[in-house]
C-alpha cells in the first residue's frame, strides 16, 4: 500500500522517537565540537584581519585579501563539521538508524546501505551527461523494489576535468532508476531550459505540443515522432508538477526500459548538525526528501494514462 505524508508523519513522530531521542545527544556532542572550531577559527580570522589591516597592506589589495580569509575560514568551518569524529559517528548513525528504517517502511522490498551508491556504468547509460568523468563517488543507495517495480537511487558527486586540468562539476544530488513497464522504442533526454544539451548530436531537439512545458525543459530524442507519441500531454503534466518541487528543475531519460531521473542538490537525506532531530522542522524537511522519493513514481503512472 502507497504511504502518505500521515503514514510518514506517524513513523517518523512514533515508531522513532526513541531512537531520534538518543541520536539528538549525538547531535547536541556535534554541534559543540563543532561550535567550539568555529569559534577558534573566528578568533584566528578576527587576528589574521587585524594584522592585515594593521601592516601597511595598499588598501586597494585589502578587500581581495580579506575576501580570501572569509572564504578560507567559512571552508574550514564546513570541513571541520563534516570530517570530525562526532560529525561522522553523528551522519552515519542517523543514516543507518533513520534513513534505513524508512527507506523499508515505504516498502519492504525496498533496502538501504548507506556506503554504496548507483554505479557509474547506469549513470552513463542515461545519456544526460558527458562520459567524461575522472571522479565519481556517492552514498546513501536505495535498491529493490517499490511498488513491484525495479527501482534504486542514490546520492551521487560526480566531476570531470576541465580544460585546466582541475575538476568541474557535471552532477551532484539524487540520482533515480526506475523500471518502465515498456522499452521505449527511442531514447529521449529533458534538460531544464537553462542547462546543457547532449554531448551526441543523434539527440534532435524535440518541438512538443505544450509551451508551458517547453518554457521549462528541452527535450532532445534520436526519434521524433516516437519521443512526441511518448511524451504525451498528461506525461508532461506530471514531470511539470514534479519539477515545481525543486529550486533546480530535474533532468530526465527515457531509455531501453528505465526511467532516469537527476535531481541537483546536495542536502537531500541528510541531517541537520545545527537543528534538533525532534523539531518540527527537521521532520517536516525529511518526510519532504521521502515525498520526492516515492511521487518518481507518478512519472510512471502518468504514462500509463
Amino acid at each position: 500500500m502507497k504511504k502518505d505524508v500521515a503514514d510518514f508523519h506517524n513513523f517518523y513522530t512514533e515508531d522513532l522517537h526513541d531512537t531520534l531521542v538518543e541520536l539528538e545527544k549525538l547531535r547536541i556532542r556535534a554541534r559543540n565540537i563543532f561550535r567550539l572550531i568555529a569559534s577558534i577559527i573566528l578568533a584566528l580570522t578576527v587576528s589574521l584581519l587585524f594584522t592585515l589591516f594593521a601592516t601597511n597592506y595598499e588598501p586597494e589589495v585589502r578587500p581581495a585579501l580579506t575576501l580570501v580569509i572569509l572564504i578560507a575560514a567559512g571552508f574550514l568551518i564546513l570541513f571541520s563539521i563534516s570530517e570530525t569524529g562526532s560529525g561522522k559517528v553523528f551522519r552515519q548513525q542517523f543514516k543507518h538508524q533513520i534513513i534505513g528504517p524508512f527507506v523499508e517502511f515505504i516498502d519492504k522490498d525496498l533496502r538501504f546501505d548507506f556506503e554504496s551508491y548507483i554505479p557509474q556504468s547506469v549513470f552513463l547509460d542515461s545519456c544526460l551527461f558527458s562520459s567524461n568523468i575522472k571522479h565519481y563517488r556517492g552514498d546513501s543507495h536505495i535498491c529493490g523494489k517499490m511498488s513491484g517495480r525495479t527501482f534504486e537511487c542514490s546520492k551521487l558527486l560526480v566531476k570531470s576535468d576541465s580544460v585546466s586540468n582541475k575538476h568541474s562539476l557535471v552532477f551532484s544530488g539524487l540520482f533515480f532508476a526506475i523500471e518502465l513497464d515498456n522499452p521505449t522504442h527511442a531514447t529521449t533526454l529533458i534538460y531544464p531550459r537553462i542547462k546543457s544539451r547532449p554531448s551526441s548530436k543523434v539527440y534532435k531537439r524535440a518541438k512538443l505540443e505544450d509551451p508551458s512545458f517547453e518554457e521549462s525543459f528541452n527535450v532532445y530524442a534520436d526519434d521524433q515522432v516516437e519521443a512526441r507519441v511518448q511524451l504525451t500531454m498528461s506525461v508532461m503534466e506530471s514531470i511539470f508538477h514534479f519539477g515545481e518541487h525543486f529550486v533546480e528543475k530535474p533532468y530526465l531519460s527515457f531509455k531501453n526500459k528505465t526511467l532516469y531521473i537527476a535531481v541537483p542538490s546536495i542536502s537531500y537525506l541528510e541531517p541537520s548538525y545545527l537543528r534538533s532531530l525532534l523539531d518540527t522542522q527537521s521532520q517536516y524537511q525529511l518526510i519532504k526528501d521521502f515525498e520526492l522519493v516515492v511521487s518518481t513514481l507518478s512519472i510512471i503512472e502518468a504514462l500509463k494514462a
